[in-house]
């Protein structure tokens, strides 16, 4: 691909993030999401996101590198895999012209096993950043065992972890290691410092006992640090996880522990629960509701509570029409526990139909947090294999001083033409 336009590409979901941790985004693309699971490890060495990225050019503007072009092949020779990728961006304010290269090779072994290898790279004129690792995954009828070894100019990290099922209980155990320079922050996505994390959960399980389709029970447990911190933080808890007869099903988890941040060695609980109904019926809910009693919030810059809730509902009017809405909730409180902020964002979303290679998509975005409101219109028309013709109409309002002004109108013709030589 030469300049790509990906104008016809929604806008990613408004994300309130509360961590010291970038933001992780799904890949949106259609050049990247095709054939995006052979470049996948579970340490994430490439992170395309990277590639056209956002970048401030000034306090007030924020601008997404142009890519030049990009080019990607991927094959399958029995029970091999292997990809190919590159990608040229343009130079904006700060950020030079950019080479990204990755390559990726993984073989089939055993009856359902297999090894890889990858590489991945960023380089301009002045400087390069590369890693490579070695991945495998080992998998019976019960168990699974995944594991990784990443090396890059900066240190190493490796990654291994289990989970064991059987017809009466299962235990997950995982182990993550990570240099103090480890650092692959222009090609992957690994923001933590020197990690050391260890993850256990066990617990017993039952199936068709009543109304219960499936249940489990279990225990967890979490150690982690980070090189610059000088304790480690430690979390315990108790969890069940039920799917009923009727399709509905549930998660529920209580966990307390210690963490250490902002220099400060602290105590907090956690509750989280997660509801859902039958995805096969013509109208279907889902909610999630998370406490969290005591932690750093890395936006108001104090210790306080926090609570992070969600809540959709998707109606199937009919096989080619749908009606969505997706609720997310943010409650903070002030270290005085009074309320500080309670903010939501909205996103209706419709989806129709016309023909089945004719599509018409519509949603908004209202947001009480950053009273940016987004609308988004799409029209699709896939008229042969992999050509299509697209409609786009992207609009963004600015509510931040009481009323609506316009911040940015963008409309788009797009012909995408996909010839044989």
């Amino acid at each position: 691909t030469t300049y790509p336009d990906f104008a016809q590409i929604e806008a990613d979901p408004y994300t309130m993030n509360l961590s010291k941790y970038e933001t992780y985004f799904q890949e949106r693309r259609p050049f990247f999401i095709e054939s995006q699971e052979v470049f996948n490890t579970p340490i994430k060495l490439f992170y395309s996101r990277r590639v056209g990225k956002k970048v401030w050019v000034n306090e007030n503007e924020v601008k997404e590198i142009p890519i030049i072009s990009g080019t990607k092949y991927t094959g399958t020779f029995g029970r091999t895999n292997f990809g190919l990728l590159s990608a040229y961006t343009d130079k904006v304010e700060g950020e030079p012209n950019t080479l990204y290269l990755v390559g990726r090779f993984k073989l089939g072994m055993l009856k359902n096993s297999e090894v890889g290898i990858i590489y991945s790279e960023a380089r301009d004129e002045q400087d390069k950043q590369a890693v490579a690792g070695m991945d495998a995954t080992f998998r019976t009828t019960e168990l699974q065992v995944q594991s990784q070894f990443a090396r890059s100019d900066s240190g190493n990290a490796g990654i291994i972890g289990f989970d064991w099922y059987t017809r009466s209980f299962m235990v997950k155990g995982k182990l993550e290691k990570y240099d103090p320079n480890f650092n692959i922050d222009r090609i992957g996505y690994a923001p933590w410092n020197g990690l050391t994390k260890y993850f256990f959960n066990l617990g017993p399980q039952w199936f068709n006992k009543g109304i219960f389709r499936d249940l489990a029970l279990g225990i967890e447990a979490n150690y982690q640090k980070e090189i610059d911190e000088h304790y480690s933080g430690q979390l315990v808890g108790v969890w069940s996880s039920a799917n009923f007869t009727n399709n509905w099903g549930n998660y529920i988890s209580c966990k307390t522990g210690r963490d250490y941040e902002m220099k400060e060695y602290y105590r907090y609980y956690c509750l989280e629960s997660m509801l859902w109904s039958d995805y096969s019926k013509p109208i279907v809910l889902s909610a999630n509701f998370s406490y969290t009693s005591y932690g750093y919030n890395y936006r108001r810059s104090y210790f306080a509570p926090t609570s992070q809730n969600s809540f959709s509902v998707e109606w199937r009017v009919s096989p080619p029409l749908s009606i969505s809405v997706d609720v997310s909730n943010i409650i903070e409180w002030k270290p005085s526990q009074e309320l500080e902020a309670v903010a939501w964002v909205f996103r209706p979303i419709l989806q129709y139909a016309i023909t089945k290679d004719m599509h018409l998509r519509v949603y908004t975005e209202p947001n009480t947090d950053t009273h940016i409101h987004q609308f988004n219109l799409l029209f699709s028309y896939n008229f042969r294999p992999k050509s299509w013709f697209y409609i786009a109409l992207n609009e963004t309002k600015d509510n931040s001083k009481g009323e609506d002004n316009l911040s940015s109108r963008i409309a788009v013709v797009k012909l995408r033409y996909l010839f044989f030589l």
